[in-house]
């Protein structure tokens, strides 16, 4: 997570952004879709249908970072989850990686690819390097509720604009599953009572109306917390 307004002037680097794991927005991230109980229905109805249609998201577990510093995971790791395939004869696992953002931004393909080669290469490490490994499958998610304009059609190769055509055919593709908080309704959030809470939090904290409707949140939470126990 990145807060690229700010310079890292503490040692001299004036110009490079600086890392905020203290972020109000990126806390309630952390500690609302970091948590599989919840993740699960949010990623159901937020996210686009291919991604509850093909994963198993029931059984979401938090991935192993043991291989990384805890710098580390404040700097590059967000929320990552493992779980498998819905198609049962195919024994495939899964990794889910999640970024939280509260501004556009242009370079989360390349933060997103960061967190699943070091994650992926943390795995073959434990495996011993061993050529019969099979890496999770990565899925990554772009959770997104600043004011401003992101863009939703969000690609590794859309990084390089200038790429002649024919070297596309060879240079890494992948597109990032964007989860955009703008393109839905207050009156029309889908999910649970806790989903709909969190998408609610996450969306009068972005247009300045949480403190007014902070009652109706928290009913939300009150009344989907009874149902999950």
């Amino acid at each position: 997570m990145v807060d690229e307004s700010v310079n890292n002037a503490d040692n001299g680097e004036v110009g490079k952004p600086s890392w905020n794991p203290v972020n109000p927005h990126d806390r309630f991230a952390r500690k609302t879709i970091g948590n599989p109980i919840y993740a699960t229905d949010f990623i159901r109805c937020y996210a686009e249908p291919v991604v509850a249609e093909t994963i198993n998201l029931d059984k979401l577990e938090v991935a192993q970072t043991h291989f990384l510093s805890e710098r580390l995971k404040e700097i590059i790791l967000d929320i990552p989850f493992v779980t498998k395939l819905r198609d049962t004869e195919n024994d495939a696992d899964v990794m889910i990686f999640i970024e939280h953002k509260s501004s556009p931004s242009r370079v989360v393909p390349l933060q997103l690819l960061t967190q699943a080669l070091m994650s992926l290469y943390g795995d073959w490490t434990a495996a011993g390097y061993s050529e019969t490994f099979v890496p999770k499958l990565p899925v990554m998610i772009l959770l997104y509720n600043g004011a401003g304009e992101q863009k939703r059609e969000l690609t590794f190769q859309g990084m390089f604009p200038n790429v002649p055509a024919g070297l596309r055919l060879i240079v890494p593709q992948f597109r990032v599953v964007v989860i955009d908080m703008q393109a839905f309704d207050y009156d029309k959030l889908p999910g649970n009572l806790v989903s709909q809470a969190i998408a609610e939090s996450f969306k009068r904290a972005t247009d300045g109306t949480f403190a007014e409707h902070f009652e109706d949140v928290l009913r939300r939470i009150w009344l989907g917390s009874k149902c999950l126990i």
